[in-house]
C-alpha cells in the first residue's frame, strides 16, 4: 500500500531533523528492525517519487532551494572553511532535486581469442575515436 501525503510529510521533516540520515530515521520509527533491514528501507523511501517531492518542498519551505544552493556555492568558491562540508551539503541537495543522475558503471565479459578479439579491438578504437571528435 503506498505511503499517504501526510505519512511522507513526516518522513521528510524527520530525515531533515535527523541530519538527512534515513537510516535513523527508520530505526527511529521501526525499532523492532533488523539491522541489515535498515538500509533497505532507507533505500526505499528515498528512492520513491512522491517522497522526493515531498522532501523537495519541505527543504523549500526551510529556505533551501535552487538560489540558495547557488549563493552557497559561489561562496565555497572563494574560501576555504568547512569546504568539504559545504560541497557535501550542495552535492545531496542535488542528488534529492534530480540535477544528476548517479554514476553508472557497467562490467562486460568477453570470451574472445585470437581473430575476434583484434577485430573487437578494432572495432572500439574505432568507437572512441568517434566519441573523442563529437
Amino acid at each position: 500500500m503506498p505511503r499517504t501525503r501526510v505519512k511522507n510529510k513526516v518522513l521528510a521533516k524527520q530525515y531533515i531533523a535527523e541530519d538527512m540520515n534515513m537510516s535513523a530515521v527508520v530505526r527511529e520509527n521501526k525499532p523492532h528492525i533488523k539491522p541489515g533491514s535498515v538500509r533497505v528501507a532507507a533505500s526505499r523511501i528515498l528512492n520513491n517519487k512522491e517522497f522526493k517531492k515531498t522532501l523537495i518542498e519541505e527543504l523549500e519551505l526551510k529556505g533551501l532551494n535552487d538560489e540558495k544552493v547557488a549563493e552557497i556555492h559561489r561562496r565555497n568558491l572563494t574560501q576555504e572553511d568547512n569546504l568539504t562540508a559545504s560541497n557535501t551539503a550542495i552535492d545531496m541537495y542535488n542528488k534529492v532535486k534530480g540535477n544528476y543522475a548517479p554514476q553508472r558503471s557497467e562490467n562486460i565479459t568477453l570470451n574472445l581469442t585470437g581473430k575476434e578479439l583484434q577485430e573487437h579491438k578494432k572495432n572500439l578504437l574505432e568507437e572512441l575515436k568517434e566519441v573523442s571528435n563529437a
